[in-house]
């Protein structure tokens, strides 16, 4: 719509600006709020300017007008064509990304392959000269390997279960004397005070006090003496297979050492 409105008012100023062309000169009325809305010719030159240079005033303002237009035209043109340049160059930049990642992932595919591809072929290489020197192959070899590791930690849990069955049992044979020793003196200081006594219900008490007392004494003294007894052969079996794990072990790491290359 503004494009409209100029282009007719440019029109319009152009068109009163050929007829301003001859002789005389021109004056222009300020009305309406001090715009030019009228413009008057005296042939006997009272007016103001020439009219050849008011119509060339009047010309020069409309052509600069729509060389401006045009240059701001141009201007919003150049910059969306940059702003299309710019999403096309990252366009290009992404899907050249993307394809550069694309070939790196099949180069380094490639490359494993090719790497796992000389592994084979030097394990096959490596298995034939332990197999000519008679010598296990190196899929049994790595084998024998992975169960020394078994092996070992076998060993090394049944160690630690053998002593930690030893100081169970040095803590059993310490209860069985501080605790039977316990009940055993206090039965004596029942018995003590037992014979100290004269009247019926003391002496029941007393009586009662020395028979739990020395009671608890002796079944806490074979209580603990089975569980000991328990306890060492427990022992026995743990020393046994600790003896086998590490003898296992022994004989694994010597038939390892016998069939290095």
């Amino acid at each position: 719509m503004r494009f409209l409105i100029s282009g007719f008012l440019s029109i319009y100023a152009l068109n009163t600006s050929l007829s301003l062309y001859g002789p005389g000169t021109c004056s222009f009325d300020g009305a309406a709020g001090g715009r030019i809305v009228y413009i008057e010719r005296f042939y006997d030159n009272s007016g103001a300017i020439s009219c050849n240079l008011a119509a060339s005033i009047i010309a020069i303002i409309v052509i600069s007008y729509w060389i401006y237009i045009y240059s701001e035209f141009k201007s919003v043109k150049e910059i969306q064509n940059s702003n299309f340049q710019k999403i096309q160059n990252a366009e290009f930049f992404k899907e050249n990304e993307n394809l550069n990642s694309e070939v790196y992932e099949l180069e380094k595919k490639l490359e494993e392959l090719n790497e796992e591809e000389k592994l084979n072929e030097l394990r096959e290489q490596l298995n034939k000269k332990r197999l000519d020197r008679n010598l296990i192959s190196l899929d049994e070899f790595e084998q024998l390997e992975e169960n020394i590791v078994t092996l070992r930690m076998k060993y090394k849990n049944s160690k630690n279960r053998y002593q930690k069955q030893i100081n169970e049992i040095n803590k059993l044979k310490s209860d069985k004397y501080i605790y039977s020793s316990a009940l055993l003196f206090l039965s004596g200081l029942s018995l003590n005070w037992l014979l100290s006594q004269s009247s019926y219900i003391e002496i029941s008490l007393g009586s009662f006090l020395f028979i739990l007392f020395f009671s608890l004494g002796l079944w806490n003294f074979r209580y603990r003496n089975q569980l000991l007894k328990d306890s060492t052969t427990f022992l026995e079996n743990l020393e046994i297979e600790k003896q086998e794990n590490l003898s296992n072990l022994k004989k694994a790491k010597k038939f390892l050492k016998d069939n290095i290359l």
